[in-house]
């Protein structure tokens, strides 16, 4: 399996090890919670901190983190992470 696949699988992982315990396939608002303290502690050091991140990643305003809202931020921090 080449690197990006293995990166894509566990992008995958990640998101369904966190998603879903409330019976629906996206993260709710303590799913991403949970799933933000445990992967960037360094960045979700308070409640209002994990209020705007979770406000910026529902795009649909749908209540909910899916999939691909997930997947844009984790590609957004990973464009950050390599301009410092």
């Amino acid at each position: 399996m080449s690197a990006i696949s293995r990166a894509m699988a566990l992008l995958t992982d990640t998101f369904e090890k966190h998603a879903g315990k409330d019976g629906r396939p996206n993260m709710s608002k303590a799913e991403l919670s949970d799933l933000l303290r445990a992967e960037f502690p360094q960045i979700c050091n308070n409640k209002e901190a994990l209020d705007n991140i979770f406000a910026i990643l529902d795009n649909d305003k749908d209540g909910s983190v899916d999939f691909k809202e997930f997947v844009t931020f984790v590609a957004a921090l990973t464009v950050m992470s390599k301009q410092h």
